[in-house]
Formats: structure tokens, sequence, C-alpha cells
């Protein structure tokens, strides 16, 4: 996500999310590839049908997989005050609805939500590495210095190795739109 004078430019491979958290609800901003998020736009898959398939982790588009990348974009989006854009892996999704999501992204801080979202996660079984990165919009009673506040922490050990992969890729992709203008690109969509 790309974060200037009260909009945002998104982009999105893979099935990592974005959310826009207002009003105690959380709205997914971005689609999934993967398999069965593509089987459930088809209408040939229910949601809840989607939650218990063995294939719900197969990956249609992701960072490295292929020379040429469809990278799906999105913005401008205008973020109004008060409001919070939540990014998260589907460590996070997976194991914590949508309604649990706004809930706790509503009612703290961005660090301390960050942090009290991957506890949730890892209380429902936290299955997968868990990422959570909150940017709140001012208007809500934060000074300047508030105004952004990410959180990063570090994934149990059995998925250090799935949190570096995440990272690599997340780096490699905004390197790749700085070499290749997209950034420009992108702000222009």
């Amino acid at each position: 996500a790309l974060l200037r004078d009260g909009q945002a430019w998104i982009a999105n491979v893979g099935d990592s999310r974005a959310y826009l958290v207002q009003d105690g609800a959380a709205r997914q901003l971005t689609r999934d590839h993967s398999l069965v998020a593509e089987r459930v736009r088809e209408g040939d898959l229910t949601e809840e049908e989607a939650k218990q398939s063995r294939a719900r982790h197969v990956i249609t588009r992701s960072v490295g997989s292929e020379e040429d990348l469809d990278v799906d974009t999105y913005g401008p989006l205008t973020l109004p005050g008060g409001c919070s854009l939540l990014l998260c892996s589907d460590g996070l999704y997976d194991v914590v609805g949508a309604s649990e999501i706004a809930s706790v992204a509503s009612g703290a801080p961005p660090e301390v939500a960050a942090r009290d979202l991957i506890e949730l996660a890892n209380e429902h079984g936290g299955p997968d590495n868990i990422s959570v990165v909150i940017y709140q919009e001012e208007g809500n009673g934060l000074g300047p210095s508030d105004r952004q506040q990410t959180t990063s922490l570090q994934p149990p050990g059995r998925y250090a190795i799935a949190g570096i992969t995440t990272a690599i890729a997340l780096v490699t992709t905004a390197l790749w739109f700085a070499i290749a203008g997209g950034w420009q690109a992108l702000a222009a969509f």
C-alpha cells in the first residue's frame, strides 16, 4: 500500500488482504488469488465450502512464480478520518473473522490492535504465518506523531522462514515497482 494525503493505492498478488476498517466493520478491498477464491467468484463453490476445501491454500498468482506478473491495483481510495487500513496474511483472516478483525482494529491504537490480532489468531490455532500491518488515518484524536503506526511481530519460530519469505517478496515487489516506474503507473490508475 502506498499512502499519501489521505488516499491509498494498493498493489496485490496472492492471498494476503487489505481491509478498510471503519464504523465497526472490516471491508475487504483486495481479491484473493487462490483456486477456491476463483471458484467462489465463478459460482462453483460457496464461501462455506471454500473454507472447508483442502485446496484453499492453492495460490494462482504469486511473486516470483512467473516472469510476467499480473498485479491487481486499487486506488486512489479515499481514507476517511478515523478509519484504518489493515494489511494481513491469510494466517490472520483464516482463523479470525472480519467482524472480530473490525472489533479489535477499531478498539485500540494500531500497535496494540496489531499485537492483539496476532495473539487472537494464535489463540484460534495459528496454523500459518500471521502478519498484520495497520495504518490509522488522522481524525480520531491522534496527534501527528501518532498518525501512522505499523507493527511487525516475529512469527513463532516454526514460521520464521515463511515470515522472511513474505518480507523478501514485499521488498522485491517494491523494488520492481520503483525500477519499472510502477508507482507512477499505479498513481495514474
